[in-house]
């Protein structure tokens, strides 16, 4: 008789965490029913070790031991301030980063994971079966991500997890998903969550592991939004346009952003949270 799998994650009490539980079901679930030993697991923005976690407890429910790579900057932010702002040791975690805290919410583990600080001290020296993808907060971390991680992955066994789909600020996430659309299926689009699930089929080109952002001609950026707006549920379209808009105030093209904003107002979004952000971002482009 099958152990009956405890959904409640007990475990992860007293771990602050910016996923959803449906994020943390469905990863409990993959990995669980269909990560095989083929490559390692690699948790890129492990935060405080909520998704590590969820992982090592799934790989421990059907006996398998494998090695982690876990990786962050563990260095302070904004959002520590909220999250850990009751914790004892905060001052602490404020003045030296929180990978002790990362470390101490996974020292039943903590052998088999190699911790890694800052995404360019990345040298994979083998294939990678399963990719949460969250540190690609800017382009160059995006970049380092596929040179170093998608180059690793397996065709017909790996998955990639990009946690930002829905965010408005990382507009290379869609661009390089829809580049990359040939290479992979759609395998699930978390409703209550920011990311989507998708499947490696087969090989990328060496040349869409090298994406320059900013020389990306505008007809395919902007395909890559329409395409990532097909594909994905309606609680991410909000984010997903004001990605698009965010991708030309990146490139300080007013007009064109300004466009795109007043269009996306106009289809019915709201004027509140990204879109007030957007404004004040247009409005500071000279």
């Amino acid at each position: 008789m099958s152990k009956k799998v405890d959904f409640s994650f007990s475990f992860l009490q007293g771990i602050p965490h910016m996923v959803s539980d449906e994020e943390l079901k469905f990863l409990f679930y993959l990995v669980k029913n269909k990560y095989t030993g083929t490559g390692i697991i690699a948790d890129l923005g492990c935060r405080f070790g909520a998704t590590t976690l969820v992982i090592f407890e799934a790989l421990k429910l059907v006996k398998a031991k494998q090695k982690l790579i876990a990786c962050d900057t563990f260095r302070w932010d904004e959002e520590c301030e909220t999250q850990l702002k009751d914790h004892p040791y905060k001052e602490y975690f404020k003045n030296n980063g929180y990978l002790a805290l990362f470390r101490n919410n996974l020292s039943e583990f903590i052998e088999d994971i190699e911790i890694i600080v800052d995404i360019r001290n990345s040298n994979i020296q083998t294939s990678v079966e399963f990719l949460i993808v969250d540190v690609m907060k800017s382009e160059e971390a995006a970049q380092l991500v596929l040179e170093k991680y998608y180059r690793a992955l397996i065709p017909g066994k790996s998955f990639v997890y990009q946690q930002d789909f829905d965010h408005y600020l990382t507009p290379w996430v869609q661009v390089i998903s829809y580049l990359h659309r040939n290479y992979f299926i759609v395998y699930n689009d978390i409703k209550n969550g920011g990311g989507i699930w998708f499947f490696y089929k087969k090989t990328i080109p060496d040349e869409l592991l090298r994406i320059h952002f900013q020389t990306i001609p505008k007809n395919v950026i902007d395909n890559a939004f329409r395409w990532a707006l097909k594909i994905s549920n309606k609680k991410k379209h909000k984010g997903i346009a004001a990605a698009h808009v965010m991708a030309y105030i990146y490139r300080k093209d007013k007009n064109k952003a300004f466009d795109l904003w007043c269009r996306y107002l106009f289809q019915g979004y709201e004027l509140s949270g990204e879109f007030v952000d957007l404004q004040r971002r247009l409005e500071e482009i000279k």
